[in-house]
């Protein structure tokens, strides 16, 4: 990704992501900066939500909670690829909800 991180931007490479994986029913639709406090971050909680939804609203979505995460926020993210990194997206399992977005080196 070039450029300034923004939702617009995360949105459309995350649908490219989906493509190159062969996850051809679901499409990336929002990235959401939560608000939790520092305490709750140092506990674990991530800085964005990312949600998904059917490319077929007349289908039934079998996904009870169509989202997964990632633990950088906008700046963050945007500091790193300035400084050498990737954005990445690693699936943790066989469930679309295992999604993780990530960052690798260069």
């Amino acid at each position: 990704m070039k450029g300034k991180v923004t939702s617009k931007k995360l949105v459309e490479w995350l649908n490219e992501k989906f493509k190159e994986y062969e996850i051809n029913e679901y499409i990336v639709t929002e990235v959401v900066s939560t608000r939790f406090s520092s305490e709750q971050i140092q506990g674990g909680a991530c800085r964005l939500y990312i949600r998904f939804n059917l490319k077929d609203v007349s289908k039934r979505n079998v996904l009870l909670n169509p989202t997964f995460y990632c633990y950088y926020s906008m700046k963050e993210l945007q500091w790193y690829i300035n400084n050498g990194y990737e954005l990445s997206l690693k699936l943790k399992g066989s469930y679309l909800t295992n999604l993780e977005l990530d960052l690798k080196k260069i």
